[in-house]
């Protein structure tokens, strides 16, 4: 069974921001003509900021630092000592003794020391006061939040018209690609919408490090409509599965929204956080106003899909996920007013045994397509929708190519969760096709699919015998 990855205090840090030509040839103790030359002729990395902005380009300390420990750093700063420098543009670098210096080096080990105490002291307090030492939101007049863009390590948000209502800095570059990766389709990681039924907009954002590893800074942020931080959300707690112990961080890797299961004009608002070896993860809905944990369900895998319907006329919360022990797709049906516990198992270690009480009402598992047997990855349950007659359809994902095809099989269910049939989804071939492009089909992984063979059976977990047992088809319509 998978065990976290040991976790690097030393990889907690707040890199720094150095706004303008200005900042960076300071920190780099250099002239602005040199490190201008620098950028164009080493690639030294600075970010644009686009026409208009009055600082013209940014820069972050970690990103310098590392670039100067490469081959091209290296000859820009034997170019600058050996008489290639500003000199060569009309502007002469001042001497640079031990005093005049903006950065000196430490002996490693005293370093080590300083670097390690550092982190620790920012796992505690840096990330809490993220929202004090951003700056204050820009607003503007009568503006209510509509749309979003990040722009390197800000969210600005915008009204219907195009103006900038606020905008939220962060201490640190965010991964674009996390906010627009059709990957993960159940996720909703920037959301505008008025949650809490009061007529004003809040703005929800997972906050995704360009660093992935600074696994402690993605943590959920609940805006107010006027750019202020309502709270922020991570889970902090420790969970046993079988003889095996899981701790923080666990970084918030998706959102969803369904209507109140108590039937209030508010919304609900779910976080599903992930172990750092995407085992196991756990959904909490969140109080609107202090974002405080109001429910906990853990699953034996990845929790990719939520939906909120109606079961016998009770509210339901259907909940997909991958399931590890199966290697395939679960499905969990719990009280959307109780929803709490963890997802069955027959094996020990896939088995919760430190979490709150309860578990599913119904769990089902889908399979993975025996061609896909060698892949490591499982077969998430990732979408789930209400279908006729009291039935229901099911989205299972079992592959997704590089450029972002999906394989994915639909079953649909009746009333009583049996299946009716199954079939590929529009574009599995070409997915097939794809991922055989990129290697990840073994021989034979394009002949015809056949889909009562490779999609079925589902099984359902027997809490009497405490297994799974295979569900048999619906019987067909008359």
């Amino acid at each position: 069974m998978p065990s976290p990855l040991p976790f690097d205090a030393a990889a907690v840090h707040t890199p720094r921001r150095l706004n303008g030509w200005k900042e960076i040839a300071a920190y780099l103790d250099r002239g602005v003509r040199t490190v201008q030359r620098w950028e164009k002729d080493f690639g030294m990395p600075v970010h644009r900021l686009g026409p208009g902005k009055s600082e013209g380009v940014v820069a972050f300390g970690h990103e310098l630092d590392a670039w100067q420990t490469t081959p091209s750093g290296n000859r820009a700063r034997t170019a600058s000592m050996e008489g290639g420098g500003d000199a060569s543009h009309g502007e002469m670098e001042a001497p640079r003794g031990d005093a005049q210096r903006t950065r000196t080096r430490m002996p490693m080990v005293l370093l080590a020391v300083v670097v390690t105490t550092v982190a620790f002291w920012a796992i505690d307090t840096a990330w809490h006061r993220f929202g004090k030492a951003s700056p204050a939101p820009v607003a503007v007049a009568g503006g209510a939040p509509a749309a979003w863009r990040i722009d390197l390590d800000t969210i600005v948000v915008s009204d219907a018209a195009g103006n900038q209502v606020w905008q939220h800095r962060f201490p640190f570059p965010l991964d674009s690609a996390a906010y627009k990766n059709p990957r993960f389709l159940g996720r909703l990681p920037v959301g505008i919408e008025d949650l809490d039924g009061d007529g004003r907009r809040e703005v929800w954002m997972v906050s995704s490090p360009a660093q992935g590893a600074d696994w402690a800074h993605h943590q959920l942020f609940l805006f107010n409509s006027d750019g202020t931080v309502r709270w922020t959300y991570q889970y902090s707690g420790e969970v046993r599965f079988g003889a095996d112990s899981f701790g923080p961080p666990w970084p918030v890797r998706g959102v969803f929204l369904t209507d109140d299961p108590d039937g209030t004009r508010g919304r609900a608002l779910w976080a599903a956080s992930i172990d750092r070896m995407l085992f196991p993860s756990v959904l909490q809905r969140l109080d609107l106003t202090t974002g405080a944990p109001l429910s906990t369900y853990w699953s034996n895998g990845y929790i990719l899909g939520l939906a909120l319907l109606p079961v016998d006329g009770r509210p339901t919360l259907f909940v997909g996920a991958s399931n590890n022990e199966k290697k395939a797709g679960s499905l969990a049906l719990l009280d959307a007013r109780n929803p709490n516990g963890s997802a069955p198992a027959e094996k020990d270690a896939y088995r919760c045994t430190s979490c709150p009480p309860g578990e599913p009402g119904t769990f089902l598992v889908f399979p993975k397509s025996t061609r896909f047997g060698n892949a490591d990855d499982t077969a998430p349950v990732f979408r789930i929708e209400q279908a006729g007659a009291g039935g229901f359809y099911v989205n299972v994902m079992h592959g997704v190519s590089e450029t972002g095809l999906h394989a994915t099989a639909v079953y649909t269910l009746d009333g009583s969760f049996r299946p009716i049939g199954v079939s590929p989804a529009d574009g599995y071939a070409a997915a097939l096709r794809a991922l055989a492009g990129d290697g990840a089909l073994p021989p034979g992984g394009l002949s015809p699919v056949d889909p009562d063979r490779e999609f079925l059976p589902i099984w359902r977990w027997d809490k009497a015998g405490q297994r799974f047992v295979e569900v048999p088809k619906a019987p067909a319509a008359r």
